[in-house]
């Protein structure tokens, strides 16, 4: 929140970045932001929570192994369920399909600082045909 942001001396509006490049055989997607980071501490405590490992194992994990437990299946910290959040569905079907199609994600965060997502996926996928249709304000690729 505004608020928030301001207390830990950051601009009251975020700011996530989004870039896409080629590199090597890959094409890379990455989307950050300067938000407040994921807590690899809260990871650990949820997955304890949540049955997945004891507290112990989740204590021994390196803050990269914790931060990665945010895409197994029906994993969530959230404290409550809403319509767009809680129910553990998101980043296990976003990893699935990356991995479907041979490519990778992976994860830094910061706590108080921000996130980082990088996807590579291979270079094929981006030279599909594809047949691009203005629909409105849209702009859409079919796939030939």
């Amino acid at each position: 929140m505004p608020d928030d942001r301001a207390a830990r001396g950051k601009p009251r509006s975020g700011t996530l970045a989004l870039s896409a490049y080629q590199e090597g055989r890959n094409i890379v997607v990455a989307v950050s932001d300067a938000g407040k980071g994921i807590d690899p501490a809260i990871i650990r405590r949820s997955a304890a929570e949540k049955g997945l490992m004891s507290a112990d194992e989740a204590e021994r994990l390196s803050d990269r192994d914790a931060l990665n437990l945010i895409f197994l299946p029906g994993f969530s910290t959230a404290k409550t369920v809403s319509n767009i959040s809680g129910r553990g569905v998101g980043m296990d079907v976003v990893k699935t399909n990356i991995s479907r199609i041979n490519g990778g994600i992976t994860i830094d965060s910061t706590a108080g600082v921000g996130t980082s997502m990088v996807m590579r996926l291979p270079l094929t996928l981006a030279i599909i045909q594809v047949l691009t249709v203005d629909a409105g304000s849209e702009l859409y690729g079919i796939q030939l």
